[in-house]
């Protein structure tokens, strides 16, 4: 066959297939669009409930998700390309921060990005602790923490003394504040007092110096101080009327100098229902600075074993005594070993038959500490509590 052959062959071939191509996309274009026009159920889902499903996805505010990996808000935004931009745009998925200090120069970065993706919601920012030794939070850090001070809701910072000074000026939101000072000088530092908490009602503070300097007394439901000593915060509990839960963490321990104030010869909290006394000093007697405690509405409380001494009978009948709690209190949890007791469980037990629950137990382990939500304690929420989000006390209970 010659060329010329070949090129009608092929022409009327071309033009067959081109007559197919036309009668199959005639074929075709119903049910293209039909595909086009269907949306999938999960796309059609309306942009606030598609919010809250990712909301749901993460820890319950103010527990902070991580800053990266699977349980990541940032996880949340690879599903699609619809997801992603309702995720950018939901600030309550980027409300919880965690600084988590092993990590904070490679995760540095995301912080004020987190923070702009917040909007104007109230902030969660939690730094976890650690190896606090060489992770210093940077000054940008520090400054984009800062100018978001006035959304701060609920905070746990662990800093050197001569960083708090810089934190100042109001924080209208703030509810819950828990601060662990590293003051690597041994120096007795006054921090700044132009600070405004008008709504914090949970304090927690791990070794500040003049503590008295920073807490609003009168207004505190829930207060926890560690390795304070006691002459730095007695004379201020005077004021904390509000008090509903205490717990002070190695009450005789310190390692600081401080400066001492005089001691009051009363202490009264009426409304204070749960008290938590831990000293990890095995041979420590009950110091008297905790024998000027009046506390009426007490129910719960936590002492070291060793306090008792000799004659736990006896010392634990003139602390309840001296409390003014006989017939209120519900539990008492002795913890510690129970050296140079001159009798046994069962005959301390029987000694106080009105007390509905005794508890023995080993020495204190923060492994069993549990969650106190504010919400499971409606009486907290009168004058001198006004809290409607979700918040934990670490309290043993």
């Amino acid at each position: 066959m010659d060329s010329k052959a070949i090129r009608l062959a092929d022409r009327a071939r071309v033009a067959q297939l081109a007559a197919e191509i036309s009668r199959l996309q005639a074929e075709l274009d119903p049910h293209q669009k039909r595909l086009d026009d269907y949306t999938y159920p999960v796309l059609s889902i309306p942009t606030e409930i598609v919010s809250e499903i990712l909301i749901q996805c993460l820890p319950p505010y103010p527990e902070c998700p991580p800053l990266k990996g699977p349980s990541s808000p940032m996880c949340l935004t690879q599903i699609c390309r619809q997801w992603r931009e309702i995720a950018l745009t939901t600030p309550k998925l980027w409300r919880a921060i965690p600084l988590r200090l092993k990590a904070i120069r490679r995760e540095e970065d995301i912080v004020p990005l987190w923070l702009q993706r917040s909007g104007i919601q109230p902030l969660s920012i939690q730094m976890e602790s650690g190896d606090f030794e060489g992770a210093w939070l940077s000054a940008a850090t520090l400054r984009a923490l800062r100018e978001c001070q006035n959304r701060w809701e609920h905070v746990n910072l662990a800093l050197a003394d001569s960083e708090l000074g810089r934190i100042e000026g109001p924080m209208p939101l703030l509810r819950s504040l828990s601060l662990k000072m590293y003051n690597f000088a041994r120096t007795e530092r006054p921090v700044s007092t132009a600070v405004d908490f008008p709504r914090l009602r949970t304090f927690t503070v791990d070794r500040l110096i003049y503590v008295g300097d920073w807490a609003p007394w009168s207004q505190l439901a829930c207060l926890t101080l560690q390795r304070v000593a006691p002459s730095q915060y007695l004379s201020h509990l005077q004021t904390a009327v509000n008090l509903v839960h205490l717990t002070i963490l190695d009450c005789t321990e310190t390692g600081l100098t401080h400066v001492h104030d005089p001691l009051p010869n009363t202490i009264e909290l009426p409304h204070l229902e749960t008290l938590v006394l831990v000293d990890s000093d095995e041979q420590a007697t009950f110091p008297h600075s905790f024998r000027i405690f009046k506390l009426p509405s007490l129910r719960t409380v936590q002492l070291p074993a060793p306090w008792l001494g000799q004659w736990p009978v006896d010392e634990f009948t003139s602390f309840m005594t001296k409390c003014g709690c006989i017939g209120n209190l519900q539990k008492l949890v002795l913890a510690g070993k129970r050296t140079g007791w001159a009798m046994k469980e069962p005959e301390f037990r029987g000694s106080f038959p009105e007390l509905p629950e005794i508890t023995f137990c080993g020495i204190y382990d923060r492994r069993h500490e549990e969650r106190f939500d504010l919400r499971r304690w409606p009486q907290l929420e009168g004058p001198f509590v006004r809290s409607n989000s979700e918040w934990w006390y670490r309290l043993r209970r």
